[in-house]
């Protein structure tokens, strides 16, 4: 289950940390994964 994330930076790269919960013993994780590129506002595809 969800419940928390945050944006990190550190010396590797910006990355996105989840926290989640698990239902059945309430255990508690953080998975790390390299967030996504920047949108710029000029950007038009």
């Amino acid at each position: 289950m969800f419940r928390a994330r945050k944006n990190v930076e550190v010396p590797e790269g910006k990355f996105v940390e989840t926290k989640y919960r698990c239902r059945s013993c309430s255990h508690e994780w953080w998975e790390r994964i390299p967030a996504p590129p920047d949108k710029k506002a000029g950007d038009a595809a």
